[in-house]
């Protein structure tokens, strides 16, 4: 299976086309374990990535 590279505009990405209310908050890397990516959005909000 092949990996897909997490950053940024990728995240963004899947939260726009899931909650297009929310893609304008600021999304930020938390650091986080190997197999996951885990980045915050807003103050109050959090995407777990895979």
């Amino acid at each position: 299976m092949e990996r897909v590279g997490i950053d940024e505009t990728f995240v963004r990405d899947l939260v726009r086309g899931q909650h297009p209310d929310r893609a304008d908050l600021d999304i930020r890397p938390v650091p986080s374990g190997w197999d996951n990516q885990l980045w915050r959005m807003g103050d109050e909000l959090a995407v777990a990535c895979r």
